[in-house]
């Protein structure tokens, strides 16, 4: 087992969903995110650039989400698993975004798992 990046309970504001009113206004989203490195990544390395960094994948899933409209949850799911592969080190990613105000009762969303086109 390699080691992982986790961001977890990530909640953000994003216009997501089919229907106008989700077209309009930004609506909260959770995204957690489980990136497992490479066996080559870090190595026991007490080194930032050896190493997948949360902070530029945080802000590159930012990025994504304020930057437009995404029909579908798969399709932002997807697109943040790409997100969270764009580091060669990164070897798969696990992603899950819900919604949180669809329902009273539940939360809602999406998983999914990807692994580096190598």
């Amino acid at each position: 087992m390699n080691d992982k990046i986790l961001i977890s309970n990530f909640i953000i504001a994003a216009r997501i969903g089919i229907f106008e009113e989700e077209k309009k206004t930004p609506q909260r989203i959770r995204i957690h995110c489980t990136i497992e490195l490479t066996p080559r990544a870090r190595q026991g390395k007490d080194d930032i650039g050896d190493t997948v960094r949360y902070d530029t994948v945080r802000q590159n899933i930012i990025d994504y989400l304020t930057g437009g409209h995404t029909e579908l949850l798969e399709t932002a799911a997807e697109n943040i698993a790409r997100i969270c592969l764009a580091d060669k080190r990164a070897a798969s990613a696990l992603v899950r975004v819900e919604k949180l105000d669809i329902f009273a009762d539940c939360d809602v969303g999406v998983e999914i798992f990807r692994r580096q086109n190598i």
